[in-house]
């Protein structure tokens, strides 16, 4: 993941102003029928920006898959710095055709 750099916000541990605002670091997991594991996360200034990241997340892997699946169910569990899971975001899409007469 890529550090988003929000304007003015330090991320734990830079340097700064005694009034230094710590900001979080989130972690996303992806499982596709692949586990990825982020041991980089993304500083973010809440969970709610967090949670608007995951919908990115799975809007940019759901086009990314083949379009010659008829289903796709995706799970991304966003962790906080100390390992806990804050969020579980799991998104299935199956696409059929009608029968046939």
């Amino acid at each position: 993941m890529v550090d988003m750099g929000l304007n003015g916000l330090k991320a734990p541990g830079s340097a700064g102003s005694r009034r230094e605002h710590r900001v979080p670091r989130y972690f996303f997991d992806t499982h596709d029928g692949h586990t990825l594991q982020d041991n980089e996360g993304l500083v973010l200034s809440d969970l709610s920006r967090a949670r608007a990241e995951v919908q990115r997340v799975l809007c940019e892997m759901v086009a990314r898959e083949s379009s010659h699946t008829n289903a796709i169910q995706i799970r991304v569990d966003v962790r906080d710095e100390s390992g806990k899971r804050v969020l579980t975001a799991t998104l299935l899409a199956v696409i059929e055709e009608p029968p046939k007469r």
